[in-house]
């Protein structure tokens, strides 16, 4: 066949491999420009319908949270969270069983006297067996959800973060900004990005997010003021004249050059008019701080009052003592001469309860640990970034976050997981026959 190709004129073997001058390479879509590709299409259609805008993100984000990931992922997970609830107690009787055996007691006896004998610490030792109960742990629940037909994917739970992010960037193409949820959560990683090195836009992970972009944006000279493109653009007309002196032709001075834009096949201009009275234009930051502040109170509320499972823990309490006419004074231990500071702190009430004081503003919050007010800190320094985001993508997340807070209220309600049975740890004395097993 090589042969019968190299009989044809030249013309004829090489034109058909030749590129013509109007053809275009394909220009490669980036993840981010693949995920927000259904978003788009959903937006366009709840604006064809004739809603306006302010109306069209609280909508798209009912069909999305609200129908979407609720019967794909929400509602199947806590299903299957409220059976493995109630068989972490079949498992953790089965696991102490299986303990039990001399068998298995003599086989971890034997692996701590070899961990032992190597020269292994006491901790490294307890982290270990703590590993392999973990493990079998694991492995007890597996077979019990494979029996009971349980089926807890943990890939759901993405769901919901994925679809919030393509939501968010699709609506940040709209506004034809820069600035969204996925650069406001990318931002420390774009920073040490920049610090250490430029080699991974030229991986394909970097070509898939399109870090070759950022890192373009990167590479160009810093912004000139507006004077300076003033003089650019007079110092294109200037001419000399025959004495020697600069005429500059202010007729032909060339229009300014326009900002260029990347979203601009897919910029909607009526978002700049279909807005709320406080903001018109739903592509620019909430000067107000409204919609921030609403956004970060929302989050503040639901990481306050998120129900937990079994509900609250309440502690044990005292019996009611008698009364103070009721008791006799002979009784009584001898406190001796207490200072009253002393007499003060014994009588304090135990920390973080605010029930002591029901005038108090914190009485109505509950007791918060640790873990939430870590929670807070981060909430309220989102809130700060939050005010630089478009507010098109603010008016998208605070219903999104609401109708999430509803639906976990309505699934505690309908499909309560309760909290696993514990053994009590009060030791009883049974009679218990042992049987010796090889």
């Amino acid at each position: 066949m090589s042969t019968a190709l190299l009989r044809l004129p030249p013309h004829l073997r090489f034109s058909p491999y030749q590129r013509t001058f109007s053809s275009t390479c394909k220009q490669n879509s980036t993840l981010v420009d693949i995920l927000s590709t259904p978003p788009t299409y959903l937006l366009d259609t709840l604006r064809a319908t004739g809603l306006p805008w302010y109306l069209v993100l609280p909508t798209s984000a009912l069909l999305v949270r609200g129908v979407l990931t609720y019967y794909i992922a929400t509602l199947p997970n806590h299903k299957a969270a409220q059976i493995q609830s109630n068989l972490q107690s079949l498992a953790a009787a089965r696991l102490v069983m299986e303990g039990s055996q001399p068998g298995k007691r003599g086989e971890q006896r034997r692996r701590v006297q070899r961990l032992k004998r190597t020269g292994t610490s006491l901790v490294m030792i307890q982290l270990r067996e703590n590993w392999l109960r973990f493990k079998t742990m694991n492995a007890t629940m597996g077979r019990l959800q494979k029996v009971f037909g349980v089926k807890y994917v943990w890939s759901r739970w993405f769901l919901n973060f994925s679809t919030l992010i393509a939501m968010t960037e699709a609506i940040r193409m709209k506004c034809g900004s820069r600035t969204g949820l996925l650069s406001v959560v990318l931002s420390p990683v774009e920073r040490s990005y920049g610090q250490v090195g430029m080699s991974l836009a030229d991986t394909t992970i970097g070509h898939w997010f399109g870090l070759e972009k950022s890192l373009a944006s990167m590479e160009t000279a810093p912004q000139l003021s507006a004077d300076e493109l003033l003089a650019q653009r007079l110092e294109e007309t200037m001419k000399i004249d025959e004495h020697g002196n600069a005429v500059y032709n202010f007729s032909a001075l060339p229009p300014p050059p326009p900002e260029p834009s990347p979203y601009l096949s897919s910029l909607d201009p009526t978002l700049h008019t279909e807005g709320f009275a406080w903001v018109t234009d739903l592509t620019l930051p909430d000067t107000t701080f409204t919609l921030s502040i609403a956004l970060g109170a929302i989050l503040m509320l639901n990481i306050i009052y998120r129900p937990t499972i079994g509900g609250p823990r309440k502690p044990p309490q005292a019996p009611a003592e008698a009364p103070a006419e009721a008791r006799s004074p002979d009784l009584g231990p001898n406190l001796g001469n207490i200072p009253p500071n002393a007499m003060a702190t014994l009588a304090a009430p135990p920390y973080n309860r605010t029930t002591s004081n029901p005038t108090s503003f914190l009485a109505i919050f509950p007791p918060i640990t640790n873990f939430q007010r870590l929670q807070l800190i981060f909430t309220g320094v989102f809130m700060c970034l939050s005010t630089n985001l478009p507010a098109g993508i603010l008016l998208y997340l605070i219903p999104n976050f609401v109708i999430g807070q509803m639906q976990t209220r309505w699934l505690t309600l309908r499909y309560p997981v309760r909290a696993a049975i514990r053994p009590c740890v009060r030791p009883l004395r049974l009679r218990v026959r042992r049987e010796w097993q090889d």
